[in-house]
């Protein structure tokens, strides 16, 4: 143990970062937990939407292939159909899920804010050295944009069409394996 120095505390810029960046990140842990829960969560419910689409086209598709369409044809049809429909479905939510998405993060982020500013101003207060522009977390939050990029978009159509490839597959596999005679009779 120094002895004369124990009363010296050192505060850097990377120090005024955390304080204020904490709020953030914690909302982007938020969201990318989100995230994860509705991709999955929509691989399930869209499989099964599908698989009632399917199972209501049923005779349909017994219908074609007792004429000799091949299951690939079939297959690729319907997926197309459903693929379509679904990346329109995604461009339609974009606008709607940018209102969402800034209103929850708006209150999160309002709510973080506060707890973080009576843990924070204190501490924030002593660093005005390395904090002389004077950021402070309500500035930090203000200044908070949501908004989409290119990149965004491209993951989000990439992710989502994972998703429509997947919970269409899964249906589509159980019908076509069926016989056409087992189709049109069941």
């Amino acid at each position: 143990e120094k002895q004369g120095y124990n009363w010296i505390n050192i505060l850097t810029s990377v120090d005024a970062y955390k304080l204020i960046a904490g709020p953030i990140e914690s909302l982007s842990e938020i969201a990318s937990i989100i995230m994860w829960i509705s991709i999955i969560i929509s691989t399930i419910i869209l499989s099964l939407v599908i698989f009632l689409v399917l199972r209501d086209r049923k005779h349909e598709i017994g219908i074609l292939l007792s004429l000799g369409e091949q299951k690939l044809k079939i297959m690729g049809q319907i997926f197309l159909e459903i693929y379509v429909i679904g990346l329109l479905a995604i461009a339609l939510s974009f606008p709607s899920g940018l209102v969402v998405g800034e209103k929850i993060s708006e209150f999160i982020l309002d709510k973080s804010v506060k707890e973080q500013s009576n843990l924070y101003s204190d501490e924030l207060g002593y660093m005005d050295s390395i904090n002389k522009d004077g950021l402070t977390i309500e500035k930090a939050a203000e200044d908070l944009e949501i908004q989409f990029t290119f990149e965004y978009v491209l993951v989000i159509y990439a992710v989502s069409s994972l998703v429509i490839v997947v919970s269409t597959l899964i249906p589509m596999r159980n019908i076509l394996n069926l016989d056409p005679k087992e189709i049109m009779f069941n």
